[in-house]
């Protein structure tokens, strides 16, 4: 999960890169964390382009009172 208190769009996409990446799912792989994953990003203030861009890469959001945005299973 990435987390910040101002989530915004392009930190969302940054995560959506690096949970989807082949190093980074290896490396959790290689942790004993075969998947499969679900992406969340945390933010205390949650914008609406934010929520979007998240619908949009598969990723998960988390906002204060909850899940704001479902994310898609990725297999590992």
């Amino acid at each position: 999960m990435g987390a910040k208190n101002r989530l915004r769009s392009g930190r969302v996409a940054a995560w959506a890169d690096r949970a989807g990446s082949e190093g980074f799912r290896a490396h959790l792989a290689a942790a004993g964390l075969p998947g499969p994953y679900l992406a969340y990003a945390f933010g205390r203030r949650v914008y609406p382009v934010a929520r979007e861009v998240a619908e949009e890469t598969g990723g998960g959001v988390l906002g204060p009172r909850g899940e704001q945005v479902a994310p898609r299973v990725s297999e590992g």
